[in-house]
């Protein structure tokens, strides 16, 4: 029983640790994501030109 507890324990400190990275990493990527949308429609455009 107090191995479970422990590892309770060690995932809540984890989480909490963790919590503000994954935020960013989150943030992150959706800046990410938009930009590679911008970029998709940029090369759509370039296709349009040689078309």
């Amino acid at each position: 029983m107090l191995k479970y507890v422990v590892l309770l324990s060690l995932n809540c400190i984890l989480l909490t640790n963790l919590a503000p990275a994954l935020r960013e990493l989150g943030l992150a990527l959706d800046k990410l994501a938009n930009l590679l949308d911008k970029l998709k429609d940029l090369l759509k455009e370039i296709l349009k030109i040689f078309k």
